[in-house]
């Protein structure tokens, strides 16, 4: 957007304490100030936008990546995310450790060795050795949960995000409408000033006519008769 209409307007606040308009022109001068910190602080804002934008992107990948660490059973550590890094990180974030889940190749075959012929998977995991699959439930879960919080925080944020945005414009626009008032003030103060100027103009002009003509007046009574 083009904002050189307020070094204009500087000009013009300038032009008006030179020709004595004080009060209008301080007027003037505050609204160009506040605008342009409205202009500094909407540019601040979405330069976090930005940054809380990739900071989000990140977390939803860590996110997925544990989901689906959690699924299968194995999470290797150095392949993940670390969310920890990312600018305004949390305690939790930044303490939270992942560890690496493995199976051990061997579990096979000593569930192999230790379960009796036409005994069925499903009861195995039902018997004492069976809590892992109710433990890698509960970490699916977990994660899900999780997740679905992140996301809940992250739309409060982005909805407060934008309330913060529209309330930025709103005082812009605001500051803009003012600022039109304060100019078309001024421009017809000007044109006050000079169609009084002018009619001082033309009221000396007649008087001076008035003058002229009273002063032949006189002329003509003093003038002897031929």
């Amino acid at each position: 957007m083009d904002w050189s209409f307020l070094q204009f307007s500087r000009n013009d606040a300038k032009a008006s304490r030179k020709t004595g308009a004080n009060e209008e022109a301080d007027e003037l001068t505050h609204l160009l100030t506040d605008i342009n910190m409205l202009i500094k602080d909407n540019a601040d804002r979405k330069a976090t936008t930005a940054q809380g934008r990739a900071k989000a992107t990140m977390e939803r990948q860590a996110g997925a990546e544990l989901r689906d660490a959690a699924m299968r059973g194995i999470v290797d550590r150095e392949s993940l995310v670390d969310v920890s890094t990312l600018p305004g990180a949390t305690a939790r974030e930044k303490s939270g450790q992942r560890k690496k889940r493995r199976r051990s190749p061997s579990s096979s075959d000593d569930d192999k060795e230790n379960t009796a012929p036409g005994t069925s998977r499903h009861k195995r995991g039902r018997t004492g050795k069976g809590g892992r699959a109710k433990d890698d439930d509960s970490d699916i879960i977990r994660v899900l949960e999780d997740m679905n919080s992140a996301d809940k925080e992250l739309l409060a944020a982005a909805k407060e995000a934008q309330r913060a945005s529209d309330a930025k414009q709103d005082a812009v626009l605001q500051k803009l409408g003012d600022l039109v008032d304060v100019l078309g003030g001024q421009h017809r103060q000007r044109e006050d000033s000079e169609r009084l100027r002018e009619e001082r103009r033309e009221e000396r002009r007649e008087q001076n006519e008035d003058f002229m003509r009273m002063m032949a007046t006189m002329f003509q009574m003093q003038r002897p008769p031929p």
